[in-house]
């Protein structure tokens, strides 16, 4: 269970969003059933817990289309409830995402800008970046459309940046906000340890996301 109340700060979240990941790595991320996330006290209780419980085996078995559409309708709802109950899609093996993270991990390069197929079916390496800046990030997305950025940042640890900018399609948004726990869950099984933010315009990108995460 991961207690995330909306009025903590978003440095602490972050921290602990990162030790969470730490946490499963060390103890073997396949001997854990997907986060729980919890954000009121209210909301600590048996039946809501066999309701995660409920919507992870139900997703487990939805087709493709089926989870679009669960997602499109939790689209509507509070930010916090489309936030605890996002379906693991499923997606396509990918050699060249592999073969970017296996490169991220050892260190050859500082950074890899991750979309969406044209399908929404897999990943797909959009972008390697030979060198983290903020003009490298800016010119490595487009203004009107969704991307996933991972970089790795000196003494400050690993950061996926879900970049969605409010001009893009809000379909498309969706279905990011939708693969992002893929991704996530992609990054543990590879040992990367991460922490993530979201920003929404190029305007966003500054040097304190190259800095200590207490200052993002």
């Amino acid at each position: 269970m991961a207690w995330t109340p909306d009025t903590a700060s978003v440095d602490s979240r972050m921290l602990f969003a990162s030790s969470r990941a730490s946490i499963k790595v060390g103890l073997g991320a396949s001997s854990f059933l997907p986060d729980w996330h919890v954000s009121e006290l209210n909301d600590v209780n048996v039946e809501e817990l066999r309701n995660h419980l409920r919507n992870d085996l139900a997703s487990a078995v939805m087709t493709h289309d089926e989870k679009k559409i669960e997602a499109v309708c939790r689209e509507s709802q509070p930010s916090a409830v489309r936030m605890n109950a996002l379906p693991l899609m499923n997606l396509e093996n990918n050699s060249s995402i592999a073969a970017a993270l296996n490169s991220f991990r050892s260190g050859e390069i500082p950074g890899v800008v991750i979309a969406l197929d044209d399908k929404q079916e897999s990943f797909r390496v959009a972008s390697v970046l030979s060198a983290v800046s903020v003009e490298a990030l800016k010119q490595n997305v487009p203004d009107n459309e969704p991307r996933f950025i991972i970089i790795a940042r000196v003494n400050a640890g690993n950061l996926i940046v879900h970049y969605s900018p409010e001009t893009s399609n809000r379909v498309l948004k969706m279905a990011y906000s939708t693969f992002k726990r893929n991704l996530s869950e992609l990054l543990s099984a590879e040992n990367i340890v991460f922490q993530s933010i979201q920003v929404s315009a190029k305007s966003d990108f500054g040097d304190s996301l190259f800095s200590s995460a207490e200052k993002i």
